[in-house]
């Protein structure tokens, strides 16, 4: 990963208290922001995906709750 400087408009109090809840530095907590939003925006996409192939209709449902719960019994003897 190559860091390049940026002249960013942020609230600094917000940043502040971000960088102080997580432990971090004021940049670590904007890259840390940064790598969560984009991997947000892919997980929407791959569930968004999932959906439009049939993916957790109610079928899909039962099913992964069948097996869910014989695994358990399975566990469980």
């Amino acid at each position: 990963m190559a860091l390049t400087r940026k002249n960013l408009m942020v609230d600094a109090e917000q940043l502040a208290n971000l960088a102080a809840r997580r432990g971090l530095s004021e940049s670590a907590v904007v890259r840390e922001a940064i790598a969560d939003a984009l991997f947000a925006d892919e997980f929407m996409i791959a569930m968004t995906v999932l959906r439009e192939t049939g993916y957790g209709e109610e079928g899909e449902k039962s099913n992964v709750s069948e097996g869910a719960a014989g695994t358990q019994a399975e566990r469980a003897s």
